[in-house]
């Protein structure tokens, strides 16, 4: 609780004081795998096509020239909240003996949530403006499988990353890439399996890139469709209750199509 009322508290801060808002209607590829220790498949999520739906909002306010040799610095807060439903496509097992019994598939519904807190210093020149960025965040996912052998699972964890950035101009139309590197703190996942147990989630990391294309309607207003690429491994959790959370790797695509406005 005391770290969505933080949360919320930075979305309004940051708000009062931004002088860039962006706007985006948001769609995610999912594939998720889980595998056992010697890397064979186990369980997956999977949706193609862009299918998931949802949108972000990115504020950004400029609060000094340059700390560290650039033009500007900007402090932005970023939330995404996406949603839809995933094929599910395991496996049934012996509960007394562990051996597989058969394949099993069903539909998952997912809720996925994301918001940071980043510094950003650019150096801006005519041609092309680059950026070096660090931030943190709180990454949350429930993953309900449904069916006769459902249950719901709930991932949570609290994040920095760092990372760079570039973004072209040519008059009006402008396109870039940024990329960073992601690592949780105490990442857990609590199950609704034999007493709803938590998970100490192990090492877990990753990357994310994204590319940018812009055009500028007028000053105060600019149009920008972006791919964004996401990747996180999730290594064996700890024992509760002579369960464990298996390795897993988080492979999402995002096609992010959106406005941005300046005051």
């Amino acid at each position: 609780m005391k770290k969505f009322v933080f949360l919320i508290f930075l979305f309004f801060a940051t708000l009062i004081m931004a002088d860039t808002l962006k706007i985006s209607a948001d769609f995610l590829s999912f594939l998720y795998t889980e595998r056992d220790d010697d890397g064979n498949f186990l369980d997956s999520e999977k949706r193609d096509n862009f299918a998931l739906k949802g949108f972000s909002i990115d504020y950004s306010h400029q609060f000094a020239n340059g700390f560290f040799g650039g033009t500007q610095d900007f402090i932005e807060l970023q939330t995404e909240y996406i949603e839809g439903n995933t094929n599910y496509t395991g496996s049934l097992f012996s509960i007394k003996t562990g051996v597989r019994l058969s394949t099993y598939t069903t539909t998952t519904t997912n809720k996925l949530l994301t918001t940071k807190l980043r510094f950003n210093e650019t150096q801006q020149t005519s041609h092309y403006d680059t950026k070096i960025f660090c931030s943190l965040g709180y990454r949350y996912w429930e993953r309900n499988i449904l069916g006769p052998y459902g249950y719901k699972e709930q991932y949570k964890w609290i994040f920095a990353d760092i990372g760079v950035g570039i973004l072209i101009h040519d008059k009006a139309w402008h396109i870039g890439v940024e990329s960073a590197y992601q690592y949780a703190f105490q990442p857990t996942m609590q199950a609704t399996l034999q007493g709803t147990p938590t998970f100490d989630l192990g090492h877990t990391y990753g990357y994310y890139y994204e590319i940018p294309l812009q055009y500028d309607l007028n000053k105060n207003y600019t149009v920008e469709i972006a791919y964004r690429y996401d990747y996180y491994k999730i290594n064996k959790s700890n024992t509760v209750n002579n369960l464990y959370e298996p390795q897993s790797e988080t492979k999402n695509k995002t096609l992010k199509i959106g406005v941005i406005i300046r005051w």
